[in-house]
């Protein structure tokens, strides 16, 4: 699908079980937002390997929601505190994977994060916090937004990496980006000198 920008923010694009995956997630986390990868994926026509859904922790720990994700998304599923993978952003708390559902066969990746204090638009911190331009990418149940960084290497084809906070983190981005490489033909990768802080 061609990146313009009459078509990036058009929700039919998005397949209908995404927003379904998103929906019922919903039903416990408000202002629950798909982003990331697989709205990156889905602008280039790569195959999708599993849904990103991030939630506010602020309306509940995800470990103390689970069992009303499990009513709603169901009985297979693992958690992991993501403290131990080194170089994970701050603001990551717990996550849950939900691999059997009635959603579709992908993978629903349901992410906790803490927004900081006097962050009120929840949806847009998530999207400037991932760490390639082209991941900066959203949907809300209506509207699909991205940065226009996102718009631009989209458009031309590129995996720009944009947060270098940490030493820690950007070891993790580089690493990822050499996985991205081996599925992502034709994708031109810009590292920044590699990354250097």
């Amino acid at each position: 699908m061609p990146i313009t920008p009459e078509t990036a923010f058009k929700v039919p694009f998005l397949p209908e079980h995404y927003k379904a995956a998103l929906k019922v997630v919903r039903t416990v986390y408000p202002t629950a937002v798909l982003a990331g990868g697989a709205l990156r994926d889905l602008c280039w026509d790569f195959q999708v390997k599993d849904l990103d859904i991030f939630v506010d922790a602020a309306d509940g720990p995800l470990e103390a929601r689970l069992p009303d994700l499990h009513k709603v998304l169901g009985h297979h599923f693992s958690i992991c505190g993501l403290d131990y993978i080194p170089g994970t952003a701050s603001e990551a708390g717990a996550s849950a994977v939900f691999v059997d559902h009635a959603l579709g066969a992908l993978p629903i990746n349901v992410i906790e994060i803490q927004r900081p204090h006097g962050v009120n638009d929840f949806e847009a911190f998530v999207r400037r916090r991932m760490d390639f331009a082209a991941c900066q990418i959203s949907f809300d149940d209506n509207l699909v937004r991205m940065t226009g960084e996102a718009h631009a290497d989209l458009r031309d084809g590129v995996m720009r990496l944009m947060r270098k906070e940490t030493p820690e983190g950007v070891e993790r981005s580089l690493r990822r980006a050499e996985r991205f490489k081996q599925r992502m033909p034709g994708i031109r990768f810009d590292l920044g000198a590699e990354a250097s802080l």
